[in-house]
């Protein structure tokens, strides 16, 4: 499930809305947000909260915020972006639609109306494929932002799931926005709890992989080749590892310590930028993971 979604953040992103002002800015990317928990982003000017039935999370390399049911007995989901644009050249965006690779196009349905302060529309997809509904909604600030959400959902749960874009739409205020730092308060704990971690890292005639698993309970696996987690090359560290992991960093760089058992204790260097992951210098993708047993 989270594969596909991550697969349709690509091809959904255009239709919603570019060039993006970034509403992950101040959502820490691969954190869980659950229903009820705040989402601020202070560079783009928008308040938000989860609703209920719903958490949320910024996939890592992404700036759609995506949003699935918890709790719900449903299938779909909901992107959330936020732009530059106006509501009259989003009205636009929305009637010429967005081709995809199958030859299918997601558009409006053509009854583009006012609720509220939000402009919305049904969305439908032309051509063959498997059937869904589509709902999207846009409210713009005095900033010169707008915000956008768009429901995905097969026909027998898009009413039930269209409550919680409302009520997220709904929820959501634009502010004048803030030019604080967007990682003063970042907390790599609550980032790298229960994560796997993969570096892709391709050297003169070999490519290296490099793989952590970071579980809730503090304990970890490694599986490290070549030039593993290291910025020199110590064999000692490679291969298939466990121990225990801890960092109680803030801020935009931080310290992770493995303590690698019969190996002893390993410190490195952690950075986000751009809403990338660097350990040691080295990009890496974080995706939740249920592989701690």
């Amino acid at each position: 499930m989270v594969k596909i979604q991550l697969m349709r953040i690509s091809l959904i992103c255009t239709f919603l809305i570019m060039p993006f002002v970034l509403f992950s800015q101040g959502i820490q990317p691969g954190k869980i947000y659950a229903a009820g928990e705040d989402l601020i982003g202070p560079i783009s000017g928008v308040k938000s909260k989860v609703p209920e039935g719903w958490m949320g999370v910024l996939p890592m390399d992404t700036e759609v915020f995506l949003l699935v049911p918890d709790g719900i007995n449903a299938d779909g989901e909901i992107y959330v972006t936020v732009d530059t644009a106006d509501l009259e050249i989003l009205k636009k965006r929305w009637l010429i639609g967005l081709s995809l690779d199958n030859g299918n196009r997601l558009k409006s349905d053509g009854d583009i109306f006012m609720r509220g302060d939000a402009m919305a529309s049904n969305v439908i997809l032309e051509g063959n494929g498997r059937s869904f509904k589509g709902y999207i909604e846009s409210k713009c600030g005095d900033f010169g932002n707008c915000i956008t959400f768009l429901l995905i959902s097969p026909p027998q749960f898009f009413s039930t799931l269209k409550a919680g874009l409302l009520e997220l739409s709904d929820n959501t205020t634009m502010v004048e926005p803030s030019l604080k730092s967007i990682y003063d308060d970042f907390d790599w704990n609550e980032l790298l709890s229960g994560k796997y971690l993969a570096n892709f890292d391709y050297v003169p005639g070999a490519k290296s992989e490099n793989e952590l698993w970071l579980c809730a309970d503090g304990s970890f696996r490694s599986k490290l080749k070549r030039t593993g987690l290291l910025k020199d090359d110590v064999k000692e560290y490679q291969g298939n590892k466990r121990g225990n992991w801890e960092t109680s960093s803030i801020g935009k760089t931080g310290l992770l310590m493995l303590n690698i058992d019969k190996v002893g204790p390993l410190k490195l260097e952690l950075l986000i930028d751009n809403d990338r992951l660097y350990i040691n210098g080295k990009r890496y993708f974080a995706m939740l993971t249920d592989d701690c047993k």
